[in-house]
């Protein structure tokens, strides 16, 4: 389904990582999936009228969501989160040990897969149907770190036989490294991800620039 040139695409072909029995959309950090106007499931009604959300995902945090297509795959889908779909997730923390590790194992797979300057990435692996990361890292005693956006992603999607990744956004591997990015190589980035958080605003084209940022808000000069 195409949509009108005069009209920003409600999910732009970027965040399209697999179209196949199912769909996985690779969504940004600031996209709501319940609740608010102009969120995922608006977006899904603007791009095709058949799709639907199969699962939420914390606004805060980004990368790989599950997406019917299809009337007809809907059920399919729902028999396989029910069975138990493997997501693997990535956290940027700071701080930790080995106890915390072992309390966050009670969900699933654990390891520590990089380290930089007293900074980590943790890797979760679950099947659970019902996955709120964030509250099991929160009672394990790990603190998910923030540096303009919550450093928590999910790079993997398993369904069935077929394997979906959603690489980590460059600005996780930042942060990781304590490396700021140069404004000039980040800025169209920047931009973009204003336009993802404002699409109610920003999907008419001819809506001023003015209106799509706000300026420091969206870590953005001037």
């Amino acid at each position: 389904m195409t949509e009108p040139s005069s009209r920003l695409a409600a999910v732009p072909h970027r965040w399209v990582v697999h179209d196949g029995a199912f769909v996985v959309l690779a969504t940004p950090a600031g996209i709501g999936t319940v609740g608010a106007s102009g969120d995922l499931n608006d977006r899904l009604a603007a791009w095709r009228p058949e799709a639907r959300l199969m699962h939420p995902l914390d606004a805060d945090a980004s990368g790989a969501v599950l997406v019917a297509g299809e009337k007809d795959q809907r059920r399919a889908l729902q028999a396989a989160l029910e069975a138990g779909v493997a997501r693997r997730w990535l956290a940027g923390v700071t701080r930790f040990d080995e106890a915390a590790l072992r309390r966050l194992r009670q969900h699933g797979r654990v390891e520590v897969v990089a380290r930089s300057a007293g900074r980590a990435l943790i890797a979760i692996e679950t099947q659970a149907r019902s996955q709120p990361v964030r509250r099991w890292l929160a009672d394990a005693g790990i603190d998910v770190a923030e540096h303009r956006r919550l450093m928590l992603h999910v790079e993997r999607v398993t369904v069935a036989e077929t394997r979906v990744t959603c690489p980590r956004p460059p600005e996780m591997q930042r942060w990781l490294e304590g490396r700021p990015a140069a404004l000039t190589e980040d800025l169209s980035t920047r931009f973009e991800a204003a336009m993802d958080r404002r699409w109610p605003i920003a999907r008419d084209l001819d809506t001023d620039m003015l209106r799509w940022v706000h300026g420091a808000g969206d870590d953005l000069p001037g």
